[in-house]
């Protein structure tokens, strides 16, 4: 089994020739990639299950898991709405997690709130975002 030390150096010569752009791209997408898969297993959900929840095809889900799809964020929103896993943007300098409870989008900054305690909607600890 290789060690720390080898690992990075490997990594290191696969990524040497990748821009920038193309780094945070395939670290995006592989993030991405391995949240689905490991929540859909997690679920007892073959891909078929999933394509067939999302009304996509299987072979759509296959992409997305690994990372070889360019999908939309509706795409995404969609997928963590059938997988119950919590979006967090990465353009803010506060994180927040965003679930959806109902018609209402519910926001918690991430230094109270962590995605592996049960949800509850009476928690203090949430700002609910009604519609309008």
């Amino acid at each position: 089994m290789a060690n720390e030390k080898d690992l990075k150096r490997l990594l290191d010569a696969l990524t040497k020739k990748m821009s920038d752009n193309e780094l945070l791209m395939t670290s995006l997408q592989a993030d991405i990639a391995a949240a689905i898969a490991e929540r859909r297993v997690e679920l007892n959900l073959s891909q078929k299950d999933l394509a067939d929840k999302l009304n996509v095809s299987q072979s759509m889900i296959s992409k997305i898991e690994k990372g070889d799809c360019n999908y939309q964020l509706q795409t995404l929103v969609n997928i963590a709405l059938a997988l119950n896993i919590t979006m967090r943007s990465p353009f803010v300098n506060r994180t927040f997690a965003y679930r959806a409870y109902h018609n209402n989008i519910i926001t918690f900054p991430t230094s109270s709130w962590s995605g592996s305690r049960p949800y509850s909607p009476s928690s203090a600890d949430y700002t609910e975002l009604k519609e309008m």
